[in-house]
């Protein structure tokens, strides 16, 4: 008799064991399955409209997020845009967590905070940012200027002399196009043309290296430097 209740009680077990591992088990939630929306400013901040040449800039941006989803396209600002004017753009329905977003322009375009930092101007920049579950967050907005291309705005120490500042420019293969000096602290400031010698994204690191010179700027049109 204990026997046969034994084998009843091991056979129970037994079947409500099958009947729990047949049932499917709850799976964490992935947080690719939770969506937010992600805004992307692109800001007109100083457009060379009125160039001879019909310019347009051309701004790439690329999203990609921890889990692998990205996204990427292409923003146009064209010669009738107007300084100051934003472009935005929305991603809705994106899988909410931690995204890296790129950003790149071509000459005579460049990514720039503030026209009196031209010495920080790049032509690619990344952002990281977290989009938050069911709620839209902006990056801070993409500032894109114009500069004159093959020109560039180079800036020397106060004890550098014209004739000591004429070889450095030549040196570097450039075309001086106008010598004054700083209203800051009287150092000789030279607009210079690097046409025939290389472009301004080539000669700009050549000429920075060279001794006597403080910086070198981008020529961005209407820009007073110091």
């Amino acid at each position: 008799m204990i026997r046969r209740v034994l084998i009843f009680i091991v056979a129970v077990a037994a079947i409500c064991l099958t009947i729990a591992c047949s049932q499917e088990r709850p799976t964490a939630i992935s947080a690719e399955r939770f969506k937010g929306n992600l805004r992307i400013s692109i800001v007109d901040s100083f457009h060379l409209n009125d160039s001879t040449s019909t310019l347009s800039g051309a701004v790439s941006y690329s999203i990609s997020h921890e889990s692998g989803y990205f996204n990427n396209g292409t923003q146009v600002i064209d010669s009738t845009s107007r300084i100051g004017m934003t472009y935005a753009l929305i991603l809705d329905s994106i899988p909410a967590g931690n995204y890296s977003a790129s950003f790149t322009v071509s000459r005579p375009f460049i990514i720039l905070d503030r026209k009196d930092d031209t010495g920080e101007a790049r032509f690619m920049e990344t952002k990281t940012i977290a989009v938050p579950k069911d709620s839209t967050v902006a990056l801070t907005p993409v500032e894109i200027w114009a500069y004159r291309a093959d020109r560039l705005v180079v800036y020397f120490e106060p004890n550098i002399g014209f004739p000591q500042a004429d070889s450095i420019i030549q040196g570097a293969g450039a075309r001086i196009l106008r010598r004054s000096r700083s209203v800051l602290d009287d150092a000789p400031l030279y607009r210079i043309s690097t046409e025939g010698a290389g472009t301004e994204i080539e000669l700009k690191p050549v000429i920075e290296r060279s001794p006597g010179v403080q910086a070198v700027f981008f020529d961005i049109f209407g820009h007073s430097y110091f």
